[in-house]
């Protein structure tokens, strides 16, 4: 695969993560309020409570990650891998029920499987040996 099409796979993440995390700034202008209640049932019964700083801490870290792999961070490679099979297993059972309307499930499912992509572009392709060489270059 092509050092541009790895890119161009991580800018769209970034920018559909950046999009997906600012939905419910719209939901008022294209949901019902009917559709906005049953919205904020998500998170019900959460293991873990997010709440003030975190609420944007951790969207500011997934979107930190995205511009270490940009970059060829050994480090937002072994992160983002961690992130995402973390998120797998665990996510359900942590953060509660799941609550959404189609846009947010259609782009959720998007993202989902484009971090699929780039788990495998960065293990398991001919990228992945950059991740590798810009560490050894960092060290000269």
């Amino acid at each position: 695969m092509k050092e541009s099409t790895y890119k161009k796979h991580i800018i769209s993440l970034f920018i559909l993560y950046l999009f997906y995390y600012n939905l419910p700034f719209l939901w008022p202008f294209i949901y019902s309020q009917e559709t906005q209640a049953f919205l904020e049932y998500s998170g019900t019964r959460s293991l873990i409570g997010i709440s003030g700083i975190f609420v944007y801490l951790i969207p500011a870290m997934y979107l930190a990650i995205c511009c270490g792999l940009y970059f060829f961070s050994l480090y937002a490679k072994w992160i983002f891998t961690v992130w995402v099979l973390s998120n797998a297993i665990f996510g359900s059972v942590l953060f509660g029920y799941s609550a959404s309307a189609y846009i947010d499930t259609s782009l959720g499912y998007i993202i989902a499987l484009l971090e699929g992509a780039v788990l495998t572009i960065i293990h398991f392709s001919a990228t992945s040996k950059r991740f590798l060489d810009s560490t050894n270059h960092s060290n000269t």
